[in-house]
């Protein structure tokens, strides 16, 4: 029997945007909306309408339109790619399709598209801060998804990092192992000076904002501002650890005991019946789908 089989795990009937998404995979709409734009982007590279502006032109990211109002531009750069590269797509959409597909499956199709959303904007306000900053030439421009992409990469070597890839699809290698090369060889070419036409911050941007949510497990799509300054300005409660009979009455306060696997399986499953499974945070959702891959194996 699969944990998805245990009946307080079975999901209450009822409306809920977590809810809504099934079906919705978010990878594949991201692939797909950069593919068909990539497409335009050569249909339409010439200008668009009555104008010479191309329609890369209107979506990629330049700081100065930024400061005249044009925000949408800190997301959609991540959306379009230089159609004069063609390996900059295809390199962005392979990472995204091999590392996205199984970090949606732990998050949630509606987290996996928040998080992947709110990296490419921490990245492009970094580019747009180092541009003002000097760090590159008058009208320095940025586009692609790499800063998304390494942030969706980054997340994946925190939890599986002893993956084995094939680096340059020929050379096995754990994936940790291969994180830490591209990162520190986009620090290098950022700090020498070195990196031509790559926005290395971009990628060292998504970087961080991978590991940060990584360490203190953000959940993005549930985000409540006026929760979360309640938390810091209210009362500072006084955690204890209650024994015997009287742990089981706190499973849903946050306090974390050091359970077996089962002890676990089962708090996280009573929190589902409860609060539903929005209320994971990103490790008990890679937990959870662990121990599902572990059960169906003992089974075959």
């Amino acid at each position: 029997m699969s944990i998805y089989d245990r009946n307080y795990y079975q999901e209450e009937e009822g409306f809920s945007f977590h809810g809504f998404s099934k079906g919705f995979n978010a990878c594949k709409w991201i692939i797909g909306i950069c593919v068909a734009l990539f497409v335009l982007q050569i249909l339409f590279r010439n200008g668009v309408g009555k104008t010479e502006r191309s329609l890369t032109d209107y979506l990629i990211l330049e700081p100065q339109l930024i400061l005249q109002g044009e925000v949408w531009r800190l997301i959609s750069y991540g959306f379009i790619h230089s159609v004069s590269e063609p390996f900059h797509i295809i390199f962005n959409m392979l990472m995204l399709w091999w590392f996205g597909r199984e970090i949606e499956e732990c998050l949630q199709p509606i987290e996996f598209l928040t998080f992947y959303l709110v990296s490419i904007v921490f990245g492009g306000l970094i580019f747009v801060g180092c541009s003002f900053l000097g760090l590159h030439g008058r009208g320095a421009v940025c586009l692609g998804a790499s800063g998304g992409v390494t942030a969706v990469m980054v997340l994946y070597a925190c939890w599986f990092p002893r993956r084995t890839v094939l680096f340059m699809f020929v050379i096995p290698m754990q994936v940790w192992l291969l994180t830490i090369i591209l990162i520190a060889v986009d620090a290098l070419n950022l700090f020498s000076g070195s990196q031509k036409n790559i926005a290395g911050e971009v990628h060292l941007a998504g970087a961080a904002f991978g590991l940060a949510y990584y360490k203190f497990s953000w959940t993005l799509s549930s985000f409540n501002p006026l929760k979360l300054w309640k938390q810091w300005t209210g009362p500072r409660l006084k955690i204890y650890k209650p024994s015997g009979d009287t742990r089981n009455q706190v499973l849903e306060s946050g306090i974390n005991f050091e359970f077996n696997e089962n002890e676990k399986l089962d708090e996280i499953l009573k929190k589902i019946s409860v609060f539903g499974k929005e209320s994971l945070t990103a490790q008990e959702n890679e937990f959870l789908i662990r121990t599902s891959q572990a059960m169906r194996k003992k089974r075959t």
